[in-house]
C-alpha cells in the first residue's frame, strides 16, 4: 500500500494504520515517549511499540501528526539548548517542564497519549 493511503506503519509486521483514530484505538499500541529534534519541532516523533504477537516492534510518528488534537496556539520561540531549557523534552520528562516554548504542544501531546493508555481516547 502507498504511504499516501496509511496514517502510519509498522516496518516489522507490515500493520498498516489507515488513520490516526486506528492507531490511537489499537490495544496493541503503546506509547513510549518523544524523540525532539532540537532544530524544528515539526521534526520530531513520538515513539510507540506495536505489541501485537510476536511484533514487539518501536516504530515512530511524526508529531505532525498530532498537532491538530490542540487548540491552543503554540508558542513560536523555543528555549531549547540555551541555559534555562531543562532539556525535559530529550528525557522524557514532559510532565514537569514549565518553561513557554514551542515544545509546550509536545507536553500537552504526550499528556493526552498516556491518558489514552488508561482509556480515554483523543482521535
Amino acid at each position: 500500500m502507498e504511504r499516501d493511503r496509511y496514517f502510519c506503519r509498522c516496518d516489522c509486521c507490515g500493520t498498516e494504520w489507515l488513520t490516526r483514530k486506528e492507531l490511537l484505538n489499537d490495544q496493541s499500541v503503546v506509547f513510549k515517549g518523544f524523540q525532539p529534534n532540537w532544530g524544528s519541532l515539526a521534526i520530531g516523533w513520538f515513539q510507540f511499540y506495536h505489541t501485537f504477537a510476536d511484533c514487539k516492534s518501536p516504530f515512530a510518528v511524526n508529531v505532525n501528526g498530532f498537532f491538530d488534537l490542540i487548540e491552543e496556539s503554540r508558542v513560536i520561540d523555543t528555549v531549547s539548548l540555551r541555559d534555562e531549557c531543562p532539556g525535559y523534552c530529550g528525557d522524557q520528562e514532559l510532565d514537569y517542564c514549565h518553561e513557554e516554548c514551542e515544545y509546550a504542544i509536545v507536553i500537552e501531546l504526550t499528556k493526552m497519549l498516556k491518558a489514552r493508555e488508561e482509556d480515554q481516547v483523543y482521535a
